[in-house]
C-alpha cells in the first residue's frame, strides 16, 4: 500500500468515526453496551456510563434521556433511577440508625 492509498483510508476511517459520534451515543449499561441513535446530531463525547448515574446525572443529560425514551430504551433510564432512589433511601435510613443521638 503506498502512501496516499494509506493516507485516503485514513480520511475515509476518520470520515466514519466522526459520523459515528455525532449521531450515536455508545452508552454502557447494566445490560451491557447499547448504541443509541442521537436526536441531534451534536459534536460530543458519544461514550456515556449510566451504570451509577443519579437523578441529576440524568437532568446534566437531557439529550441522552430523549434519545432513549425516543429508541424505546426507556428501561435503561428507569432502572438507573430506581437504583438511585433505592440507594438515597437506604443512605438515610443508614445514617438515621448510626446517629449518635439516635435514642436506644
Amino acid at each position: 500500500m503506498n502512501r496516499l492509498t494509506t493516507f485516503l483510508a485514513g480520511i475515509v476511517v476518520g470520515a466514519i468515526g466522526i459520523y459515528g459520534s455525532m449521531h450515536f451515543y455508545i452508552v454502557q449499561s447494566k445490560d451491557g453496551v447499547q448504541l443509541v441513535r442521537k436526536v441531534t446530531p451534536v459534536a460530543e463525547f458519544p461514550y456515556v456510563d449510566v451504570r451509577s448515574f443519579t437523578m441529576a446525572d440524568w437532568q446534566k443529560h437531557g439529550q441522552l434521556t430523549v434519545a432513549l425514551t425516543k429508541a424505546g430504551k426507556s428501561k435503561i433510564f428507569s432502572e438507573s433511577a430506581s437504583s438511585s432512589i433505592g440507594n438515597t433511601v437506604s443512605s438515610t435510613i443508614d445514617n438515621w440508625s448510626n446517629d449518635q443521638n439516635w435514642p436506644q
